[in-house]
């Protein structure tokens, strides 16, 4: 994200959050709205798109009926116990199958006309925690994957060293030092789990949910002093 998307963001006190790419429980919903936004925009001559127009476009998707019975905005702030119920029951059952420390397979996605291609990772990875529904695993050598439990499969060897690609998400030990760049920002020298050799990473690779607040790694780092940005 742009700095200057971020610094919008804390000035209209707005809480950015990142999401894993492929979740469709979530990114699908956004994808969807995005979807309908741009079609209703495209029947428009392009002469007409306006702020205000697209302003109207949103808060007639909001007030329209949708399969849910009522409108997003009427949707909005309610709580069906129902949902709530099912989702504790499905959390619950997600601890009781995972013990942290037990060794995992992932099920690898598949590749269109390659009936032969493995179906799990060749890595062996240890459960390290469970984060709502998705199971948090971690090779030997470091990499971190958040994986649904149904892509799961439990295994009776040890963890292994997994190869680490550009983007790959690595577990951070702690931060040794720190630099300000000509920007202002922060860079950290990073300590990681497992083999991989201290780097230097920007301030908003140890923001993986929240851009705007602080990790915790930040904040044992800097202590009991303010983080000055």
């Amino acid at each position: 994200m742009i700095s200057q998307a971020q610094e919008f963001f804390k000035t209209k006190k707005i809480e950015h959050y990142n999401n894993e790419p492929g979740d469709h429980g979530t990114m699908g919903k956004i994808e969807r709205f995005n979807r309908t936004l741009k079609q209703r925009l495209t029947k428009m001559s392009p002469k007409r798109i306006s702020q205000k127009l697209i302003t109207d476009v949103i808060e007639n998707y909001n007030t329209t009926f949708h399969r849910s019975i009522m409108t997003p905005n009427e949707a909005k702030g309610k709580v069906m116990d129902a949902d709530l119920s099912h989702n504790q029951v499905e959390a619950e059952r997600i601890e009781k199958e995972f013990d942290v420390g037990s060794s995992v397979l992932y099920r690898l996605k598949k590749q269109a006309f390659d009936k032969e291609a493995a179906r799990w990772s060749k890595a062996v990875y240890k459960v390290v925690g469970i984060d709502g529904y998705r199971v948090q695993i971690r090779s030997r050598n470091g990499r971190t994957l958040y994986k649904a439990p149904n892509d799961l499969k439990m295994v009776k060897t040890e963890t292994t060293d997994a190869t680490i690609n550009r983007g790959d998400i690595l577990e951070a030990e702690k931060i040794l030092d720190h630099k300000t760049t000509r920007s202002g920002k922060y860079k950290y020298l990073i300590k990681w789990l497992g083999n991989e050799p201290d780097s230097w990473k920007p301030f908003s690779n140890l923001r993986l949910i929240n851009k705007n607040r602080p990790s915790e790694l930040e904040k044992e780092y800097f202590g009991a002093k303010e983080i000055p940005f």
